[in-house]
């Protein structure tokens, strides 16, 4: 039996402008755009059926920086997984309509353009904000809600170290970066496909860095997803965490619940 996923994170596309100090982008090249095969999306879509909750078009990508591309896979999605809700983030950079059939996004403020930018903004695309905050606005489009995380990059003690992946003394990590002793359920939650079909357990763990390609449960492209879902690999994980025995990129991880992988997520949230 297919286990139901609350969120499937996937990279429609390689590319991201961005290499943010607290992204393992910064060293990782995300500069090339290659799109995960349409055909391969549509079959992981279809083995996906009534066992995802929620669907995001982000993970070390932007996904806006090719709309086209993004609207085509979100219809698809519509077509096949109706009942799935559809989110993404974005950086903004490429942010010039809001007209494409997305549940809810979120923009990250990572240049702290601040609360006036980011109204006069949201009006000139036709959002209505609803509340405006020290640290969020929140508006509307048609059926969309719209989320903009205000001053992100100035935020004190919120990065992840990435799956081990960032280790600067000049990041203000989660927690101070100690040790994990605590359980992580998000594994038997989630699951991420990067843009080269790699299937991994965590949204921290990417198949393009050395480190973490033993942790990669499978691919999409040789492999159907009902199959990985199941797999020992997959399965011998989620135990090691629910029982915090913590190795590799997960032994000095400080990640909680996300937005969608919790009880009752959403934007929100």
């Amino acid at each position: 039996m297919i286990p139901t996923i609350k969120l499937l994170e996937i990279e429609i596309h390689s590319f991201c402008n961005r290499k943010c100090y607290w992204c393992p982008n910064k060293k990782i090249d995300r500069t090339c755009h290659t799109e995960l095969n349409r055909d391969v999306y549509i079959d992981l879509l279809k083995g996906l059926k009534n066992h995802v909750e929620t669907i995001s078009f982000s993970r070390y990508n932007e996904p806006l920086s090719d709309l086209e591309l993004l609207k085509d896979r979100i219809s698809l999605a519509r077509l096949l997984l109706p009942d799935t809700k559809l989110v993404t983030n974005t950086n903004g950079d490429y942010l010039t309509t809001l007209e494409f059939d997305i549940d809810e996004l979120s923009i990250m403020d990572y240049d702290n353009k601040g609360v006036e930018f980011w109204i006069k903004k949201l009006s000139e695309l036709g959002a209505l904000v609803t509340l405006i905050s020290h640290s969020r606005i929140c508006a509307v489009h048609e059926n969309m809600l719209i989320l903009v995380e205000l001053n992100w990059s100035t935020r004190v003690g919120i990065i992840e170290d990435r799956g081990g992946l960032l280790h600067s003394n000049k990041l203000s990590f989660k927690n101070e970066r100690q040790e994990r002793d605590r359980p992580c359920y998000e594994p038997m939650r989630f699951i991420g496909i990067d843009y080269t079909g790699d299937v991994t357990p965590c949204c921290h763990i990417r198949g393009d860095a050395e480190d973490h390609k033993s942790f990669i449960l499978g691919n999409i492209y040789t492999t159907p997803i009902s199959e990985i879902l199941i797999c020992k690999k997959r399965s011998s994980f989620i135990l090691d965490c629910v029982i915090s025995d913590f190795t590799g990129p997960c032994k000095f991880c400080q990640k909680d619940a996300g937005r969608y992988t919790k009880d009752n997520g959403g934007i929100y949230s």
